[in-house]
């Protein structure tokens, strides 16, 4: 009789899985959108807080003062910190990618601040040029701002699709906890 040789393919770690990303992404888009619901405060329920009013110098001779609206999405970035962030994610992926396309459009983009030391969550779905594919691309990083030409940034988590290119482990935690959701939701 012959033998029957069997090999067990090896799994990826969970946290390199797409559905693990996915996951991930919802839930952290959903407890900001939790966490900004908390923030209102209840005097106007379709009250948006997406507007920061800013006061300006007042004219020569007159007291009146001029308002100055700044939109925010519900994370509270700006425009800028939008162009910021996708600048560098862009610089972050260079370093790992050749012969893609990145969207510049904002609405191709998701920005969600992952903790309260200036740490975001960026995520975007890219064309690989080679072989025409989108992958989503997550970023991970604390955001220092700067000027256009010295953006300030540390990079903590890159992937594209299931590909982890960059893991400090600064997310670990995170990852454990959407493991130990994963499962319960699982069984």
């Amino acid at each position: 009789m012959r033998e029957k040789k069997t090999t067990k393919k090896q799994k990826k770690p969970f946290y390199k899985r797409t559905w693990f990303i996915v996951l991930a992404v919802f839930l952290v888009i959903a407890g900001i959108g939790g966490a900004n619901s908390k923030k209102s405060d209840g005097n106007d329920p379709d009250r948006v807080d997406s507007q920061v009013s800013q006061a300006t110098s007042s004219e020569s001779s007159s007291e009146t003062k001029n308002t100055e609206t700044i939109e925010t999405d519900t994370s509270g970035f700006t425009q800028d910190d939008h162009v910021y962030m996708m600048t560098i994610s862009q610089k972050i992926l260079d370093q790992y990618l050749t012969d893609y396309d990145t969207p510049w459009n904002d609405d191709d983009w998701t920005f969600a601040k992952f903790d309260e030391n200036n740490v975001v969550f960026v995520s975007v779905d890219l064309e690989l040029k080679d072989t025409s594919v989108k992958q989503t691309a997550n970023c991970i990083f604390e955001y220092h701002g700067g000027s256009f030409e010295d953006v300030q940034y540390k990079e903590h988590f890159t992937s594209v699709g299931d590909a982890v290119f960059f893991d400090d482990g600064y997310c670990d935690e995170f990852f454990a906890n959407l493991s130990s959701i994963a499962g319960a939701v699982n069984n």
